[in-house]
């Protein structure tokens, strides 16, 4: 009986992740389709499973021979200022294109540090991203822009600012923050717990 139960969970550690794997690629598909699919059927009349997503790809494709000449980039840059300058379409667009960039250019993105605070209450940490700092002066210290990102889609979150001395720089690269915060604590980089006992050392001493 216990070996039987044994198999039984070898199978389930086997076949959880395949089968994940299988789902989330089903629903990609499906939204993909669901795209671009409608409108095929419609200026055609006929409804070919899949079409939407090789139009996708095509779409994709066609955008990315036209960002890389000279005439196609102004066009792409003339619809980025376009979106980045609607009320509602401008946050969605200017923080998708923000994670995009930390993901695909980290030189280029506007997070500067991955960080973490001590937030929404005391003994619970999030995961930021400074965007900035401002200074204080004689009767306020220094406070820091943070963003927080959803898990697991970071194009959603809120900002915050938190004094400088609350916060906690993390070593580590933008790109890899954002994983941690898509993969919703799964990868999780080797300098998180140098960086909470170099805070509790720290507070200690304070």
């Amino acid at each position: 009986m216990r070996k039987l139960r044994n198999f039984f969970v070898t199978g389930l550690i086997v076949l959880i992740p395949v089968i994940t794997s299988v789902l989330v690629l089903r629903f990609l598909f499906n939204v993909s389709d669901g795209i671009f699919g409608p409108l095929i059927s419609r200026l055609t009349g006929v409804n070919i499973p899949g079409i939407g997503v090789i139009t996708g790809i095509v779409i994709i494709m066609v955008t990315g021979l036209l960002a890389a000449n000279y005439f196609g980039s102004r066009l792409i840059r003339f619809a980025e200022n376009a979106l980045s300058r609607m009320p509602v379409v401008r946050g969605i667009y200017l923080i998708s294109k923000q994670i995009v960039d930390a993901f695909f250019h980290p030189e280029t993105t506007p997070f500067r540090q991955v960080c973490v605070v001590e937030y929404p209450r005391k003994g619970v940490y999030t995961i930021g991203f400074v965007t900035r700092e401002l200074p204080g002066d004689e009767a306020s210290e220094p406070m820091v822009g943070i963003f927080v990102a959803a898990t697991p889609n970071p194009t959603f979150g809120f900002y915050i600012l938190v004094p400088k001395s609350q916060v906690t720089y993390l070593d580590m690269p933008v790109d890899e923050g954002l994983k941690m915060v898509v993969s919703g604590g799964i990868i999780i980089p080797a300098n998180m717990s140098s960086a909470f006992q170099k805070k509790s050392s720290d507070q200690e001493q304070a």
